[in-house]
């Protein structure tokens, strides 16, 4: 993105900070624990897990557009860390503990 000084009119080019993905560890918590814990619970397979919790979280809709699914994958390393605390706050709300994630060494 470009910007010009308003006082000096100096321009100058403003970067996007690099998107950090999320760890093999976050990953893992999630497919695991977030993802598999209420899977088991419901008799779903995880990828069917997985889906609902995009329906609940990441569904955008755009007016006269069809409803659509955001991929994870695309999130931010902090939308990704609201995502899971959504999911896991749904399971403590239908009587699923999903438990803390390990501290990172």
């Amino acid at each position: 993105m470009k910007a010009i000084c308003p006082q000096c009119h100096f321009n100058y080019e403003i970067k996007a900070p690099e998107r950090t993905p999320r760890t093999n560890l976050q990953n893992r918590y999630y497919w695991v624990s977030v993802v598999g814990i209420p899977a088991e619970h419901f008799g779903y397979l995880p990828e069917e897990m997985h889906d609902a919790f995009k329906f609940m979280y990441l569904k955008m809709q755009a007016e006269g557009k069809p409803d659509t699914l955001r991929s994870t994958t695309t999130l931010t390393t902090k939308e990704f860390s609201d995502y899971v605390e959504k999911c896991a706050q749904w399971c403590a709300e239908q009587g699923i503990l999903i438990p803390e994630p390990e501290p990172t060494p």
